[in-house]
Parts: structure tokens; C-alpha cells; sequence
């Protein structure tokens, strides 16, 4: 069933009925067909769409991580926030939560996080990242929905 529901925008469904009711001048039977496509929900993708450097000091930096949240549904969806926790090198620079828009059908959305590093507290990390040119990133959280929430986990290499 999960993976019917992974795979398929629309379940179709048909009824057929024969009612009957009795009257004075004997009974009366009428059909009913009815028929259609019922859209199903899809749990919406998330994707890092870029991380930018938004300011630079000598003792620290600013970034900013942009979560893509695209809805794969027919119909807008109600979320209530992000939460997120973001690694760096393999350390933790944040945690919290992000407010979020609601989805259109189809729609997608950009949720800006912003981070401050601190070079004191990445220690030996930063002279590593600085010398790949690269900083190898780690983003977990979940969407809220109110009823539910849909875990994410993303990883990858952001070029600096």
C-alpha cells in the first residue's frame, strides 16, 4: 500500500448501486453510478538548494543554508515550521526552528536558515575547510504538520 501510494498522484473509484423503494404502485428501483479520481496526498521533497556566505569577519562567518520544500500534491498544503540541527564538518554550528509559508498545489517554497560561525569554536575544522575550499555539511530536522511531522536528512559538500 505505501509504496501504491509512493508511486501514484490519483486512486480512480467507481460505485454502483441499485436502490429500491416501495411505493403505493409498487416498487421503484433506480441505479446509481458514480465514478471519478481521488487525488492522493504526497509528502512534500526537501532539498538544500544552496548555502551562501552571507558576511565574513576575522573571528567568524554568517551563512545562509536555503531549504527547498517542494509539494508534490495536487492540493496546497498547511505547514507549521521546520526544525532543523546542522552539522559542519562533522560539528554542530545550529539548531532551531524555521517559520514557514504555506505550499501551493504543485508549489515550492525556499525557507532561509541563518547561521553564525564562530573560527574559535570550529577549531581545526575551519583550517580544514578552508583548505579543501569546501565544507562538508550535514542537515537534519522535520517538517511540521501539525498531525505529523516528515524527518529529512541531508548531506553533501558545499564549494566555499
Amino acid at each position: 500500500m505505501v509504496e501504491f501510494l509512493s508511486k501514484n498522484e490519483k486512486v480512480d473509484y467507481g460505485l454502483h448501486a441499485d436502490f429500491g423503494f416501495p411505493t403505493s404502485a409498487g416498487d421503484i428501483s433506480m441505479p446509481l453510478d458514480i465514478a471519478g479520481a481521488l487525488a492522493l496526498p504526497r509528502l512534500p521533497k526537501m532539498a538544500l538548494a544552496g548555502v551562501s556566505l552571507v558576511k565574513s569577519s576575522l573571528t567568524g562567518a554568517t551563512l545562509r543554508f536555503d531549504m527547498r520544500v517542494s509539494n508534490r500534491s495536487g492540493f496546497p498544503i498547511e505547514l507549521k515550521g521546520l526544525s532543523y540541527d546542522i552539522a559542519l564538518a562533522n560539528q554542530r554550528v545550529s539548531q532551531g526552528r524555521a517559520q514557514t509559508q504555506p505550499l501551493a498545489a504543485k508549489g515550492e517554497s525556499v525557507v532561509p536558515i541563518v547561521v553564525r560561525l564562530s573560527y574559535l569554536d570550529l577549531g581545526a575544522a575551519v583550517v580544514k575547510m578552508i583548505k579543501r575550499r569546501e565544507a562538508p555539511y550535514r542537515v537534519r530536522g522535520a517538517l511540521d504538520f501539525g498531525l505529523f511531522k516528515q524527518d529529512f536528512d541531508l548531506s553533501g559538500s558545499a564549494k566555499l
